[in-house]
């Protein structure tokens, strides 16, 4: 978690960057219409600020791609699966002791089931 907010930190400072940079060409070259007019440079300059909205544009998918994969890693892997898988192994040995019936597990497991689906809607 400590990684992925580092990791975002600077990745949102490269994203503010690159529009920055963006910014100041267009404005470069709206200021100086008539140099760039008059040196036939519209290629060139119009190439130095597609570079750099690529750039963002780039910055931008990495970061969602990112976000994307780390959220569906720890929001659904970790509290579904975890969370199932703890409750069925503790469950499991209470089963195996004595101290609670089968039938009591698993109508337990399909209320929790249910409650965290219904967590999850109301968070999401």
């Amino acid at each position: 978690n400590r990684y992925y907010g580092v990791w975002m930190a600077k990745n949102a400072a490269q994203v503010q960057e690159a529009l920055a940079d963006a910014n100041s060409v267009a404005q470069e070259v709206i200021s100086a219409m008539k140099t760039v007019f008059s040196f036939a440079n519209e290629h060139q300059e119009f190439k130095r600020y597609e570079d750099c909205v690529q750039r963002h544009y780039k910055l931008n998918v990495k970061q969602t791609i990112i976000s994307g994969v780390y959220y569906m890693f720890v929001s659904t892997f970790l509290t579904n699966m975890g969370v199932q898988a703890a409750l069925l192994i503790y469950g499991s040995v209470l089963v195996f002791d004595g101290s609670m019936k089968a039938q009591t597990l698993l109508a337990f497991m399909l209320y929790q089931g249910q409650l965290q689906e219904y967590f999850s809607n109301l968070f999401n």
